[in-house]
């Protein structure tokens, strides 16, 4: 009867309180079989069941309690790393001795591996009283006032231990790890240094046997540290490169525009004693008002050569108005036809082009090709584009291309190859340029033909 009753209820609550969870199921059922409709078998179940979880390498039950000044701390913070708890009553702990205990543990641990929590129980915990811990303890400290947290009810259970060891998987590696409080002084802090060396023991010889290896988030700081350092050198390094670079391409664009005005300076005297030499050929021949026309049209043509003489690009609508002009003087003196065909689609005032770009070909189309031809003489130099680029040539019906007969025939274009290099490189455009001499291709053709291909830098 109630003796049964009793007797009973008081083995199944010593035997769940001392840990033995097989010989407590047995007498659980027992007694649920006996007693199903009584309150304490709903209360012996509930009881065993938070203490079942409470075993050796078991996931120790998850919980979230707040720290002292009211963050959260969540327990799946015990991943990666070993953790010590403890849950206290500061008012039970008469002497405070777990509380000082704990503290000179975490004052002589020096592996970071390990963590210590101090759970405090106590149902309030005035301002005075937190100071007063925090003076003994500094480490983490978490409330659980009367264990209201229905999460903790599994280590209340199991209150009977005096801390819990947790390894880097959250599993319970220690149900039952009491700190010595028995000693005080130079004693005390000896077997605390102690104590602490046999864990730290423990933990490398748990580590080896589970071929683990902690996470050390020390060696990630300086991982990222360093990958942070190299990324900002090798940052460094590309912009001194760069900026090397782009003075060195600022030093050969100011080298490749001082040659390009001295080959400038060679065309523009080139330029000069031809003509010249045109107007003293008129007045030889009595001429003279066409001697004083050419020298009229001339000084206007020289005007505008000047003008551009600095300048590196220029419309292409100038270059068309200087050729013209030149091949209008030049027929003064020699009499030839001539013609300038332009495509209309062209935009001539917005295209740019180098300066003196046709001219040394024109000019020599006229002095070294058609020039004994009086009358006879053509020169067709047509103007279009196709795609990107502008395509101009200068055909003449003189005695053709052989430059290997005179130096002079090829000077004036031997500096304008060479200017087409220098422009490539300066304004990073393509030029390309061929002479031929009809008369290689068509035995009954005779004269030069110049052809000039200029990619436009923008439409």
């Amino acid at each position: 009867g109630e003796n049964r009753y009793f007797l009973l209820s008081y083995l199944l609550n010593e035997t769940i309180r001392k840990g033995k969870i097989l010989e407590a199921g047995i007498l659980y059922d027992r007694f649920a079989r006996l007693y199903p409709e009584s309150e304490l078998t709903s209360y012996f179940n509930a009881y065993l069941g938070d203490v079942s979880q409470m075993q050796l390498k078991h996931k120790a039950p998850p919980f979230e309690l707040l720290i002292l000044g009211g963050k959260k701390y969540n327990s799946s913070l015990f991943k990666d790393q070993w953790t010590y708890f403890t849950f206290i009553n500061s008012k039970q702990d008469i002497k405070w001795s777990q509380i000082k205990t704990l503290g000179r543990l975490y004052e002589n641990n020096n592996d970071k591996r390990l963590q210590t929590i101090m759970i405090l129980t106590d149902p309030v915990l005035s301002l005075e009283l937190q100071d007063s811990i925090r003076s003994y303890y500094k480490g983490i400290i978490l409330h659980n006032p009367n264990w209201k947290y229905k999460t903790t009810h599994p280590y209340r259970a199991s209150y009977r231990y005096s801390g819990f060891l947790t390894n880097p998987h959250s599993q319970f590696e220690a149900l039952w790890y009491p700190l010595r409080t028995e000693h005080i002084g130079y004693e005390k802090d000896k077997q605390i240094k102690e104590e602490v060396n046999s864990l730290n023991e423990y933990m490398d010889h748990w580590e080896k046997e589970n071929n683990y290896g902690a996470f050390d988030w020390r060696s990630l700081a300086w991982i990222f540290t360093g990958c942070l350092l190299l990324i900002i050198m090798v940052i460094l390094s590309i912009l001194i490169r760069q900026k090397r670079k782009q003075r060195l391409n600022e030093q050969k664009k100011e080298k490749l525009q001082l040659e390009l005005k001295s080959i400038r300076s060679q065309l523009n005297p080139h330029f000069i004693f031809n003509s010249m030499n045109s107007i003293q050929h008129l007045v030889a021949d009595g001429k003279n008002k066409d001697a004083s026309r050419y020298l009229s049209e001339f000084s206007g043509l020289m005007r505008q050569v000047l003008l551009n003489a600095d300048k590196q690009l220029i419309p292409l609508e100038e270059e068309i108005s200087s050729i013209k002009k030149y091949l209008e003087l030049e027929t003064l003196r020699f009499g030839f036809e001539y013609s300038i065909e332009v495509n209309k689609q062209l935009d001539v005032f917005n295209i740019e082009v180098p300066s003196l770009f046709l001219q040394p070909f024109v000019e020599n189309a006229v002095i070294h090709g058609i020039s004994g031809l009086k009358e006879k003489g053509n020169i067709n130099v047509s103007i279009h584009k196709e795609n990107k680029r502008l395509l101009c040539s200068i055909d003449d019906n003189g005695i053709g291309y052989k430059p290997v007969t005179s130096k002079e025939i090829g000077h004036g274009i031997s500096l304008s190859k060479k200017r087409f290099e220098m422009i490539q490189d300066s304004l990073d455009v393509e030029i390309k340029l061929s002479i031929v001499d009809k008369s290689a291709t068509n035995v009954n053709e005779k004269g030069t033909l110049v052809e000039i291909s200029y990619e436009l830098e923008s439409e």
